[in-house]
């Protein structure tokens, strides 16, 4: 019965996490993309 509880706790508290987790892994993906037309600008600038 604790299991289930401790299941039911865990279930809302997850998705949020992962949500928060993809939308960091899309902004660094967004800074790395930055960066590198910055550093391609600069090479052939």
């Amino acid at each position: 019965m604790y299991f289930k509880g401790n299941l039911v706790l865990q279930v809302p508290f997850l998705p949020s996490k992962t949500l928060m987790f993809y939308q960091m892994t899309l902004k660094i993906k967004r800074i790395m993309q930055g960066v590198t037309l910055l550093v391609i600008a600069v090479i052939f600038g």
